[in-house]
């Protein structure tokens, strides 16, 4: 399990080294919270592991992971340091991974995602259909397995 900072950090670097080549990989916090949504729930597809330390949890926008928006707002930390070195704590392997889903998902823009994030019987949507407009409920990890192991097929 990591934390979802240093994860967060690791999809911000992998989208400057991407928008050398194409400006649509340009971020924000909302594009941050997203991309770190897809790849918690196929490693959690996968592995039945959580990528990080904490859950994304029910927002009006979206899934949020709080620690890593909350950092963003106060902190502005858009990361322009790419070294390979702030990453060493990260497996290969993992990397491997989130890589082809960074590259694929991290030129859609922020609205994009956040619409498809919304979609009817998607994890966010069936947990806003439980618990209403209680903001801040964790997702449910069974939804979001269910939903990124169809993804994988």
């Amino acid at each position: 399990m990591y934390d979802s900072l240093l994860i967060a950090q690791y999809i911000m670097a992998k989208c400057n080294e991407l928008k050398k080549d194409n400006p649509d990989y340009e971020y924000n916090n909302t594009k941050i919270q997203k991309l770190l949504y897809v790849l918690y729930g196929f490693y959690w597809a996968k592995r039945r592991l959580r990528l990080t330390n904490e859950r994304p949890r029910l927002w009006p926008y979206g899934p949020v992971f709080v620690k890593v928006f909350e950092d963003i707002q106060k902190n502005d930390f858009y990361l322009d340091d790419t070294k390979a070195s702030l990453f060493e704590a990260i497996e290969e392997r993992d990397k491997e991974e989130f890589d082809p889903h960074i590259k694929s998902l991290g030129k859609c823009m922020a609205s994009a995602l956040s619409k498809w994030s919304h979609e009817e019987g998607s994890p966010w949507s069936k947990t806003k259909s439980d618990v209403g407009e209680r903001w801040n409920t964790p997702i449910d990890d069974g939804y979001i397995e269910e939903y990124f192991r169809k993804l994988t097929r």
